[in-house]
């Protein structure tokens, strides 16, 4: 049977992250990260790194933690509740896992610690116009010269791209085969246009226009199966960050809701707002457990696409609904932009939409049930 509570070391890790995010990042920095639009705060970042959190999920003798799935599940949810904004998802864990799995012994030894350090950040291009992440249909191409390539094609949705130091690129090499090369973020013939988006995070749209590497920055072959499982972990951690922002919009629909007077009375006292709050909590605490109990199979090494995918399919539109439910019991105030429910409500809308599509997900729970 398999243990659902959490270690003391654990219990002592929430407590220290929560406590960081409390004292270092308030609302207000919240609010400053997009209004100037200043992506994220490296200051913070910094800490990040002081703190071992970009060293998670790499192994200590690259400079990192030697943690596992569970240990960045509890950072995604208290950062969740915090709104934190960093590339911590695209450098350490997509690419972070990207180097350690197909990178060599000498791209492992060079890129992971400066990660783990903060002093690079590493993004992911994957997704194409039309594409999102089949691999059979990728179009960016690379050509082989005789000391590296050249890379030509667009890519959307690309996190960070503007100040990345490396892009992994899925692209189509000489042959036909699926490469990932590192791209340098100050290489010629790389544009980046910034896209709209609804929760306040730049992604982009990047160009590349005969872009030269050296043969040096390629990993190794990855697969469509290898692909598929670092994008779907990747979600899962994303889920945890949306259980964090519902249980967030929870709490400040419950104070709300106390504090409230209507007809004489605080809101809270009517029957319509607790069962609408209960169910809200039912739902939040659901999501938890589906969460908890996945990345409790990655962390033991245990085969788990079906239960990667009902965790998408799940906990983001289930958190989304808390979050607007604890929208509509702020009632008119929680539609204003000055109040920072709506900031929960823009991020985890944001989140869902990166989960994947519903049909997807519901597709591999098909298949892995045999049907």
């Amino acid at each position: 049977m398999m243990d659902f509570g959490f270690s003391e070391q654990q219990e002592m890790f929430r407590t220290s992250v929560r406590d960081a995010l409390e004292r270092e990042y308030p609302m207000d920095v919240v609010r400053e990260v997009e209004e100037k639009k200043i992506d994220y705060s490296r200051e913070f970042y910094a800490k990040m790194a002081q703190m071992g959190w970009l060293g998670l999920m790499i192994p200590e003798q690259y400079g990192g933690e030697s943690s596992n799935w569970i240990d960045a599940a509890i950072l995604y949810e208290e950062a969740g509740k915090a709104l934190l904004s960093s590339p911590h998802l695209v450098t350490v864990i997509l690419g972070g896992q990207a180097i350690l799995n197909f990178g060599s012994e000498e791209q492992k030894g060079r890129l992971l610690p400066a990660i783990t350090q903060g002093e690079i950040v590493v993004t992911w291009a994957l997704a194409e116009p039309g594409v999102n992440s089949d691999l059979s249909l990728i179009a960016t191409k690379a050509t082989s010269l005789d000391d590296g390539y050249t890379i030509s094609g667009t890519k959307l949705f690309v996190p960070f791209a503007h100040l990345a130091d490396y892009l992994i690129t899925a692209c189509r090499g000489p042959e036909g085969e699926i490469i990932l090369p590192l791209v340098g973020g100050t290489n010629g013939g790389l544009t980046s246009v910034p896209l709209d988006t609804i929760g306040g995070s730049r992604l982009d749209e990047v160009t590349f226009d005969e872009v030269r590497i050296d043969k040096g920055n390629k990993l190794g072959k990855a697969s469509q199966a290898d692909i598929d499982q670092l994008v779907s972990q990747a979600k899962v951690l994303s889920c945890a960050e949306m259980v964090g922002i519902a249980q967030a919009a929870l709490d400040m629909a419950i104070w709300h809701a106390e504090e409230r007077v209507q007809f004489g009375r605080p809101i809270a006292s009517f029957q319509t707002i607790q069962h609408k709050m209960a169910d809200m909590s039912l739902a939040v605490q659901g999501a938890r457990h589906l969460v908890y109990y996945t990345v409790r199979l990655l962390s033991e090494g245990i085969a788990c696409a079906k239960e990667r995918a009902m965790t998408c399919l799940y906990v983001g539109p289930t958190c989304n609904s808390v979050v607007r439910g604890a929208m509509h019991i702020h009632g008119g105030v929680g539609l204003s932009r000055d109040h920072n429910i709506t900031l929960f409500y823009r991020r985890a809308k944001a989140i869902q939409l990166n989960l994947g599509y519903s049909e997807l997900n519901s597709k591999i729970i098909a298949q892995e049930l045999g049907l």
